[in-house]
């Protein structure tokens, strides 16, 4: 059984998170890391 959670910037597992979308999405694009921070991610939703 799978467990969802929506987090929260201040979250402990936000960096974790980042890493792993920047990983899975752009790394491979050669894209700087700063890409995931976007102007869209401080009112968006996060869902692991």
């Amino acid at each position: 059984m799978y467990e969802y959670k929506f987090i929260s910037r201040e979250d402990s597992i936000y960096q974790q998170v980042l890493d792993l979308r920047y990983k899975n999405f752009f790394k491979k694009l050669n894209l700087k890391k700063d890409i995931v921070l976007d102007e869209d991610e401080e009112k968006a939703f996060h869902l692991v």
